[in-house]
């Protein structure tokens, strides 16, 4: 059985370097971050690609990952698995300028590369001009996407409000509405993103589970590293994941749909801020 993934998010860590009020991955929320140690993070690499055959888009994410001085040799654990991902794909908030050795990484990786450069004006993305033009020159065959977050035309016409951390307790009918027309599932066929060795369908179901409010459901939630199933099964449970009706989840959360109500991205918290 082969399973190819049209796209995933690797978590490397949930620290960051910003406190983003509307924060997808909710990283100013915690009070230990999740931060994996080098060996963590090259266990659920290879463990992802004894179960994923071929992944279209495996972005390194966090938190903010250029906070990561090893994100280099991360890198280069990817680059073994290469010829199985379409592009691999570095999310960043545009505050830190890659360290030699991480760029050196990028430059060895045998495969399609692409960094997405967050810009959240002057005073917050204070590299992320710079950052861009040094991988334009560095890695003249990636692609350089240089979001831009300061104009009336900025990148989804801003930030939703999760909802997540509010429990809104919607009807089983007001949750299917949401998860209806979240274009989550509906137009980029769930955000997949893997921490701590769990697949999850979307960040909000993870942050659901953290808070309680959902319980680990094995059909949503695919922990890859759980010996109770055989890689057969669970290659198939990722499978059948992507046929889900619904997400335990969207009765907590807000969606990203596009009659969602947008706000002014990277507002940030006042420091000690809790949800």
């Amino acid at each position: 059985m082969e399973l190819k993934m049209p796209r995933g998010g690797f978590y490397v860590t949930l620290r960051c370097n910003l406190q983003c009020k509307l924060c997808a991955a909710h990283a100013p929320y915690y009070e230990k971050p999740w931060h994996p140690t080098i060996e963590e993070l090259y266990h659920q690499v290879d463990r992802f690609f004894e179960i994923v055959d071929y992944i279209g888009h495996f972005s390194i994410t966090g938190g903010e990952p250029l906070l990561r001085d090893d994100l280099g040799d991360v890198v280069r654990k990817l680059n073994v698995f290469s010829s199985r991902i379409g592009s691999l794909e570095l999310f960043t908030n545009g505050t830190i300028i890659p360290n030699d050795d991480i760029m050196s990484a990028f430059k060895e990786y045998g495969g399609h590369i692409k960094f997405v450069v967050d810009n959240y004006g002057p005073n917050l993305s204070v590299n992320a001009e710079n950052l861009a033009g040094l991988a334009r020159r560095e890695l003249p065959n990636a692609v350089i996407e240089l979001r831009d977050y300061c104009t009336i035309d900025m990148h989804c016409d801003g930030w939703v409000d999760w909802g997540v951390g509010v429990n809104n307790n919607r009807t089983e009918e007001e949750a299917q509405a949401i998860f209806n027309k979240c274009s989550l599932p509906q137009k980029l066929e769930f955000v997949s993103c893997l921490n701590d060795g769990v697949i999850y369908p979307c960040p909000q179901t993870r942050r659901c589970i953290e808070l309680g409010y959902i319980p680990f459901d094995p059909k949503e939630a695919v922990d890859l590293f759980d010996r109770s199933y055989t890689d057969a099964e669970i290659r198939q449970r990722i499978i059948d994941r992507y046929s889900l009706p619904n997400l335990r989840a969207c009765k907590f959360c807000n969606g990203q749909c596009d009659d969602s109500i947008r706000y002014k991205p990277a507002e940030q918290l006042i420091k000690g801020a809790k949800r």
